[in-house]
């Protein structure tokens, strides 16, 4: 499985292409460094192993999406399952940044998951998600605040449970993934307009958008 935030890099990275290309083929470039800077990473041979190991667990990744919906007439559950690609011709060489050692590689993208992609699509800021890159799950919450925020009309309530469905995984008892997860909304937070959301003790309250402008710890304007 992947893991970790390269592939949260690499999804970013193979979206972006796709909407700029309208293509479901992805090649990688001519060399592993020029990969490496294109995606946010520093380009040690050490680097290029973890991108080219991640990138080949994304090829072969299932995506599952449930959506779970209670209402007075009982409860509804919703899934789907796609691949993220549909073939993949990977070269790995011999790992030395310096080399040309891409050669012609390419993804080549499931149609669900390109189409998902070209329907609604989301701007993300690559600089915002350098400065969060220590934490998979505040690049998430970046990623899903975005998403939730971009067209948002009306204020919207998120139920602790249901975030802890979507982020928490990994912690065994609410109170902590609670926790984890207000302290790295501090973090995310500064990434967006004062007043975007309010903290509740049933969940996060999402507020209809005030304002399109992004602060941002980097300098210069947000790009796509």
């Amino acid at each position: 499985y992947p893991f970790g935030v390269i592939p949260r890099y690499l999804l970013t990275w193979i979206t972006t292409e796709v909407v700029l290309t309208r293509s479901r083929q992805i090649e990688l470039g001519s060399s592993l460094a020029a990969f490496l800077r294109t995606i946010g990473m520093n380009t040690s041979g050490a680097s290029g192993r973890r991108a080219m190991d991640q990138l080949q667990r994304l090829a072969v990744a299932n995506l599952h999406i449930e959506d779970t919906r209670q209402d007075t007439h009982g409860q509804r559950v919703r899934g789907e399952n796609f691949n993220v690609a549909s073939s993949y011709d990977l070269w790995f060489g011999e790992q030395d940044p310096q080399q040309p050692a891409l050669l012609p590689s390419t993804i080549t993208l499931s149609e669900r998951f390109y189409e998902e992609t070209m329907r609604a699509p989301v701007k993300l800021d690559p600089r915002v998600l350098k400065v969060l890159a220590g934490s998979p799950m505040r690049v998430d919450m970046y990623t899903w605040m975005a998403f939730r925020t971009r067209d948002l009309r009306k204020a919207s309530v998120v139920s602790w449970k249901q975030l802890a469905e979507q982020f928490g995984a990994e912690y065994k008892q609410p109170r902590q993934f609670k926790e984890a997860f207000k302290r790295n909304l501090r973090e995310v937070a500064y990434f967006f307009p004062l007043g975007s959301f309010t903290v509740l003790d049933n969940g996060i309250k999402l507020n209809a958008k005030r304002s399109s402008a992004l602060r941002s710890k980097t300098e210069g304007t947000q790009s796509a």
